[in-house]
């Protein structure tokens, strides 16, 4: 992710809610698609309306309807995606803007007060309504290209102990991602590993502090306990702090929970954007509502 291209995504802000208030969106009424609603219908339901799959398929499948294509994905398990609900139900479902209702796509505009952004280098965007539980994704022409249907805010009541909020305002795309390598370097290794790929992100963020703001989505794994962990993390913010003096409103440390693989993820945002959000794949004791020592 280079500056000038944070730059520039603090430009497209500017222009991007004119061009979507002309007339090219609907108003988000609800996160259902045809009585298909993330979180309630079953996959046998969806299958009752789109016909079977493509092809097989486990938990994310496409499908033929009329002249779409429309892609789901369905809940693994009782909590195994972070939700309290059972195997082989609606998580998402994204259709193409074609296949909305055309007169209540054309008759509506969105309020642009309910919607957060996000987009990555290439300037493909995403607008999110979390409280209606949807998502309109946007070419960089600012051209609709798809329509998501996922849990709402509301909905989070559902979410297992471990896991976070479902917050998907704050679901980014990382300009870094590197993994940890926790089992193959003892610490300082793995420390040396986090200074070397953190020297680029450190001095993008000093350049456009007045902006944008630094962030680090620390992930855990198994390999190592979480004091150890805390510990690594203590010793690189010491590193960015101290050493490299920079302000700690400038960049922020989350700790996103457990994943298959340690890792972390670097942001550089704009000051309106919403911060990364953690979006861990197990059960975290950062999240446990009855907190748990490891």
């Amino acid at each position: 992710m280079s500056t000038f291209r944070n730059i520039c995504k603090s430009k497209i802000l500017a222009v991007l809610p004119l061009i979507l208030l002309s007339g090219v969106f609907i108003r988000a009424q609800s996160n259902s698609w045809k009585t298909l609603t993330p979180l309630i219908s079953t996959r046998a339901e969806v299958e009752q309306i789109l016909g079977p799959p493509e092809k097989e398929c486990d938990y994310q499948c496409e499908y033929r309807f009329e002249k779409w294509h429309i892609s789901a994905i369905y809940t693994i398990g009782e909590c195994e995606d972070g939700w309290s609900v059972g195997k082989n139900v609606l998580l998402e479902l994204s259709v193409p803007p074609g296949a909305e209702d055309t007169k209540m796509f054309n008759d509506r505009k969105l309020d642009k007060r309910n919607l957060s952004f996000t987009s990555n280098d290439a300037f493909y965007g995403s607008w999110t309504d979390a409280q209606a539980g949807i998502q309109f994704s946007t070419s960089p022409y600012q051209e609709l290209t798809g329509i998501r249907y996922i849990p709402k805010r509301s909905d989070n009541n559902l979410r297992c102990d471990g896991f976070p909020k479902f917050t998907p305002e704050g679901h980014h795309y990382p300009g870094w991602q590197f993994d940890l390598a926790s089992n193959k370097y003892d610490e300082q290794d793995i420390l040396e590993r986090i200074y070397s790929r953190l020297g680029t992100f450190l001095g993008q963020t000093v350049e456009s502090r007045n902006t944008h703001k630094g962030y680090i989505l620390v992930y855990f794994d198994n390999k190592l306990s979480l004091k150890r962990y805390r510990s690594l993390v203590g010793k690189f913010e010491k590193y960015i702090f101290k050493d490299w003096k920079i302000q700690k409103g400038e960049i922020a440390i989350i700790e996103g929970g457990l994943r298959n693989i340690a890792e972390i993820e670097l942001y550089i945002l704009p000051n309106e954007w919403e911060p990364p959000a953690p979006n861990p794949t197990f059960p975290s004791p950062q999240f446990m509502r009855a907190k748990k020592k490891r």
